[in-house]
């Protein structure tokens, strides 16, 4: 198959969704405002590339065939984003195929990257890595590689995108496509998870009626016992399953869910009428001090920063960056 690629800006979101490359797609806004979206493709021989950047927080249903498997990134500066009931956090890597129907909801500004093979290339390739392990696509669970790792891989998938802008560097992009590959193989050898660390369908129904419960009360502090309760599970149990399922404990999970809430707050308000005290008491968050160590831990920066404006700025530079680049 010839090389193909595509960056292009779509402000239509069914024209946006039939284009990307090997999977079904509808997408619909769930927020006021214009929709935009840009979107960045690269297609090999064997490996596709995409990278999306959307405006606005939508609602979309996807299928992906079953005959290819799609490895999506989520990078440590990326929002959490619900699939199917459950959330991807920041730090992950998770695999796809021949799933149908899977809803992914944004709840603002997003995006994706995502690394997409034929199943059986994929197959060939991973049989050594895993031995005997269940293969990578009937995986549930988050793929976590050491953080470098992990930034290593997202480099690379951007540098990828923008040779693959210019003709020129067409003639060596089956050399390219082998690099991402071993660097993806050596971050899922660094990451896989146990044999027997895919939740059975019993706990996804766990997961998914906790997910909806942490939802509903997202602006508290929610003590283990009522998850317990909700999951109807011993303490032990949750705990495994949030870490079996997640990679973290669950008032691990919960803390980071909040943090991520008061950021997409901050980052939405108006500095002139909002202060950082509100949007973290109104998230559970009443211990300020600490509150703001934490938020520096996690995000590179204060909370009053993000409030400013620092971290928008930040990613409009980024984004443009890419998209004149690539």
């Amino acid at each position: 198959m010839p090389h193909t690629a595509m960056n292009a800006r779509f402000l239509d979101p069914d024209a946006y969704a039939s284009s990307v490359h090997h999977c079904r797609a509808s997408v619909r806004p769930t927020a006021r405002g214009v929709f935009e979206a840009r979107l960045a493709l690269a297609r090999m021989p064997e490996l596709s590339l995409c990278l999306a950047r959307e405006s606005l927080a939508r609602h979309a249903v996807i299928s992906f065939p079953p005959d290819r498997v799609f490895f999506r990134f989520v990078a440590p500066q990326d929002a959490p984003r619900h699939r199917s009931g459950l959330v991807d956090l920041p730090g992950t890597i998770m695999a796809s195929a021949g799933c149908a129907g899977v809803e992914d909801i944004t709840t603002g500004p997003a995006i994706s990257r995502s690394i997409s093979l034929p199943l059986h290339a994929m197959l060939a390739r991973t049989a050594e890595l895993f031995d005997d392990q269940p293969a990578l696509h009937q995986r549930t669970a988050p793929l976590r590689p050491p953080p470098a790792m992990l930034a290593r891989l997202l480099r690379t998938h951007r540098g990828m995108l923008r040779a693959a802008m210019d003709d020129s560097n067409w003639d060596r992009l089956p050399a390219m496509q082998e690099a991402i590959w071993d660097l993806l193989a050596e971050a899922l050898t660094a990451a896989a998870p146990a044999r027997d660390e895919a939740p059975p369908r019993r706990a996804q129904a766990m997961l998914a009626r906790l997910a909806d419960f942490i939802r509903a009360n997202e602006d508290r502090p929610i003590p283990l016992g009522e998850l317990c309760a909700v999951a109807g599970c011993s303490s032990k149990t949750l705990e495994t399953l949030f870490r079996r399922a997640l990679g973290e404990t669950p008032n691990r999970y919960l803390r980071r869910w909040r943090m991520w809430r008061v950021r997409e707050a901050l980052s939405a308000a108006d500095p002139a009428t909002t202060t950082v005290s509100q949007v973290a008491v109104a998230y559970g968050f009443w211990e300020l001090g600490r509150f703001a160590v934490a938020y520096r831990a996690e995000f590179g920066e204060s909370p009053s920063q993000t409030l400013r404006g620092r971290h928008r700025r930040t990613t409009v530079r980024a984004d443009l960056a890419l998209t004149n680049s690539a």
